[in-house]
C-alpha cells in the first residue's frame, strides 16, 4: 500500500474542537527527589558527570545527552526528567521553527487546516526517539511501548487480539459503552453563544442609542480580528467561561491520545490545552495556524512509510488508530459520551481514504471497513485506558496542574511503578467471529474454535460474551438484512486483508 502524494506533508498533531484558558503552575513538588527506578547499589555517575549532563540538556544536545546516559547508571530524579524531556520539547519546537520558514509558504491553505497530520523525519525526532529507547532500554521508562507493536522496542500484546472485525453490538458488549456514547455529538456552543451576543448587542442599543448595524458590524470586525490575530483565542475563551466543564473535557480527551501514545511506544513530544499556549508554539501551529488542543507525537515507523522509504504496514494503521480514537475513548469512558472528536474521526477517515493499495488483492478501505477500523481502534484505546486507569489519572492530574512533559512522564511512570503496572504479557480478551455479531473470549481459543468460528456449545471453561439480547428474530426484517449486508462486506475485507498478508509474504 501506499500514499497519495498529498499526503506527504504532514505534522503529527491529535486536535479537538476545544481550547481551555492558560494553565495553572505546578506545586512545589517539581523540586521532589523520589526516585523511578535504579537499585541502590547502582553507582551513579560523579557529580562532574550530572552537570556535563546537565549541561548538554540545557544546550538541547539531545544526540549528546542520550550518549552519556547509555554509558553510565544514572539515578534520574522528578528534576533530571523535567530537564530531560524539556530539552526534549525545546528541541523539537526549535527545528519546527526553522522549517516553518521555509516550508509553510509552501503549503496551500487546504493542506494548512488539515485536521491531521503527520510529522516526517527529522534530525530532532530521531535523536528525541533514540532517547525514548534509551531511557525504555535502562527500565527508566517501565511502560512506554508496553503494548501493541512498538515502532522502536519489543513487540508486546494489544488489550484485544484475534479478528479484527467489531460490530457495534460487540464494541456495546466489551466496554459497556453505547456507540452513542463513542460517537461525537455536535454542541450547540456557537448557537448559545450567538443568541446570547445577539441579546447583548439589542440591549446595548437601546439602552445606549447606538444604532444595532454598528454594533454588528462592530462585532463582525472584533471576530475578524479574533480570528486573524490570535486564532479565535479570544471567543473561545469567552465559551469556556460560559461552560467551565469543557475544559474537564479537553483535559481528559487529550490525557487519552497522550497516554495511548505512550503505552504504543510512540515518543510525545509535546502537549497543550489552549490556544494561547499553541500560539506560542511552533509544533501546533504557532500563530500561522495555531490548533486548539492537541497532543504531538512521533511514529518513526509511519513516518518512514509515508514518505515512502517503507511500505505501509497494518501494524502502523493500527497504532494510529489507536492513538485517534483515544481522545473519543477517554471523554466516553469517563463522561458517558464524547464531545469533542470529530475532527479526529475525520482524520481518520481522511488517513485511510488516502492509501492507495498495490496489487489486485491488496486491502481497498470502504466507508464499511473504515467504520469498522474506527471501531476497533476505540475499543482498543478503552482497554488500554482502563488497564493502565492509575497511570491515566496521574497524567490528567499533571496536565491540570499545568505539567510540562517531563512531569507527566514522571506521573505515568510513578503510578505504574506503584500499581505494580507492568506491559502486557498477554491480551484481556480474544475476538472472535462468532455468529452473527461476533463474541468476546478471555480464554485463548482452539485453532478449531478461530478456524470454524462456532456458533454453539462452547466450552464451559471458557469465558464468552456473546450478543444474543439483538437477535433477527427480535429485530425487524429491514435491520437483520442491514447488519447481514454489513457483516458480508465485513468478511470480504478481512480475506482481502488475508490475501494482501500473504502477497507480502511471497
Amino acid at each position: 500500500m501506499a500514499f497519495s502524494p498529498q499526503q506527504r506533508r504532514v505534522t503529527n498533531v491529535m486536535r479537538t474542537t476545544h481550547r481551555i484558558p492558560g494553565r495553572l503552575p505546578l506545586s512545589e513538588h517539581h523540586h521532589d527527589s523520589s526516585r523511578l527506578s535504579m537499585s541502590s547499589d547502582e553507582e551513579s555517575p560523579p557529580s562532574s558527570a550530572n552537570t556535563e549532563l546537565e549541561g548538554r540538556l540545557e544546550r538541547t544536545d539531545l544526540k549528546g545527552a542520550t550518549r552519556m546516559l547509555k554509558e553510565g547508571n544514572w539515578d534520574l530524579t522528578r528534576e533530571t526528567y523535567r530537564k530531560i524531556f524539556y530539552a526534549v520539547e525545546e528541541r523539537t519546537r526549535q527545528e519546527n521553527i526553522d522549517a516553518s520558514q521555509v516550508n509553510m509558504r509552501a503549503l496551500e491553505q487546504e493542506q494548512l487546516q488539515r485536521l491531521m497530520e503527520y510529522p516526517l523525519e527529522s534530525p530532532a525526532r530521531m535523536e528525541m526517539t533514540d532517547l525514548y529507547q534509551t531511557l525504555q532500554t535502562k527500565n527508566e521508562l517501565q511502560v512506554f511501548g508496553a503494548c501493541g507493536n512498538s515502532p522502536i522496542g519489543p513487540n508486546k500484546h494489544l488489550p484485544a487480539e484475534g479478528s479484527k472485525i467489531v460490530t457495534p453490538n460487540l464494541l456495546e458488549t466489551i466496554t459497556g459503552l453505547s456507540m452513542v456514547a463513542l460517537t461525537p455529538q455536535p454542541t450547540n456552543s456557537l448557537l448559545l453563544a450567538g443568541v446570547g451576543l445577539a441579546l447583548l448587542e439589542g440591549l446595548t442599543s437601546v439602552v445606549t442609542g447606538i444604532d444595532i448595524n454598528v454594533l454588528i458590524i462592530a462585532t463582525l470586525l472584533f471576530a475578524l480580528l479574533d480570528q486573524v490575530l490570535v486564532s479565535g483565542a479570544v471567543f473561545e475563551t469567552a465559551i469556556k467561561i460560559v461552560q467551565p466543564n469543557v475544559n474537564q473535557k479537553i483535559l481528559r480527551h487529550e490525557a487519552g491520545h497522550f497516554l495511548c501514545a505512550y503505552l504504543l511506544g510512540c515518543p510525545v513530544e509535546g502537549c497543550v490545552l489552549s490556544s494561547w499556549v499553541a500560539l506560542k508554539d511552533s509544533r501546533f501551529g504557532g500563530r500561522q495556524n495555531a490548533v486548539s488542543a492537541g497532543t504531538s507525537f512521533f511514529d518513526p515507523e509511519l513516518s518512514a512509510q509515508v514518505n515512502g522509504k517503507q511500505p505501509l504496514s497494518r501494524s502502523s494503521i493500527d497504532r494510529y488508530s489507536i492513538i485517534v480514537m483515544g481522545g473519543i475513548a477517554a471523554e466516553a469512558s469517563y463522561f458517558g459520551r464524547a464531545d469533542g472528536g470529530a475532527g479526529d474521526e475525520m482524520a481518520l477517515v481522511q488517513f485511510l481514504s488516502n492509501i492507495n493499495p498495490r496489487g489486485g488483492g491488496a486491502l481497498t478501505w470502504t466507508p464499511e471497513s473504515i467504520k469498522n477500523q474506527a471501531r476497533w481502534g476505540a475499543l482498543q484505546a478503552v482497554l488500554l485506558l482502563r488497564q493502565y486507569q492509575p497511570s491515566y489519572d496521574a497524567l490528567v492530574d499533571a496536565l491540570e496542574r499545568g505539567g510540562e512533559l517531563g512531569d507527566c512522564i514522571y506521573a505515568i511512570e510513578s503510578a505504574a511503578k506503584e500499581n505494580n503496572l507492568q506491559p502486557l504479557q498477554q491480551p484481556l480478551g480474544y475476538i472472535l467471529d462468532d455468529g452473527l455479531y461476533g463474541s468476546w473470549s478471555k480464554v485463548m481459543p482452539t485453532p478449531m474454535e478461530t478456524d470454524s468460528a462456532p456458533t454453539t456449545s462452547m466450552s464451559s471453561t471458557t469465558e464468552i460474551v456473546t450478543e444474543t439480547s439483538a437477535a433477527p428474530a427480535q429485530a425487524d426484517l429491514e435491520s437483520s438484512e442491514k447488519q447481514l449486508q454489513e457483516y458480508r462486506k465485513m468478511m470480504e475485507e478481512k480475506l482481502k486483508d488475508i490475501d494482501e498478508q500473504l502477497n507480502n509474504l511471497e
